[in-house]
């Protein structure tokens, strides 16, 4: 994975709450920029927001964009433990996300394997809306941004998840 090149700037999106920015910055470089949102659920929907996005990815020269889950987020612990939402739009992600696929991933394991495959597939939609979105994906593909995961488990260990579009691309270039 590219993650390990540090000659190039990436854009993090993490979550605030997770605290990750200096790990991260630690581990690969003070150069990086970061884009935040709680559980690291970004909402894809505002155009001025987005002709932002891609303004920072053009002019900052965005070579890779790095979708970071935290398998400690209070978000993800509390989907999983069913606790009362605290009425974020994310939230509302997490539960669906949790529900949907609940057999497959959740029923009868551990804590632990819940919140790490919850992190996964957070990161797994938030690359499959990123690309989805014609001003941010026309603009990955048009710069060649690699887009790659990280998983984090205590804030300091990092694992990279291998990421591919799970739903057909339509830049609308």
């Amino acid at each position: 994975m590219s993650i390990e090149n540090y000659m190039h700037h990436i854009l993090f999106l993490v979550c605030p709450f997770s605290c990750l920015e200096q790990p991260l910055k630690q581990r690969y470089g003070k150069q990086h920029l970061f884009l935040t949102a709680p559980a690291a659920v970004f909402g894809w929907s505002q155009v001025d927001h987005l002709l932002a996005i891609r303004d920072v990815l053009v002019q900052q020269e965005i070579r890779e964009i790095c979708v970071v889950a935290d398998t400690s987020c209070r978000f993800i612990h509390a989907v999983i433990q069913k606790d009362k939402p605290f009425g974020l739009s994310a939230e509302k992600i997490l539960i669906e996300l949790y529900i949907d696929n609940y057999f497959r991933y959740f029923k009868d394991q551990a804590i632990e394997n819940q919140r790490d495959q919850l992190a996964k597939l957070i990161v797994q939609r938030q690359l499959d809306e990123l690309i989805a979105v014609p001003f941010i994906g026309g603009c990955i593909q048009e710069n060649a941004i690699a887009v790659n995961g990280l998983v984090s488990s205590s804030r300091n260990f990092f694992k990279a998840i291998s990421l591919k579009p799970t739903q057909p691309i339509n830049y609308g270039l």
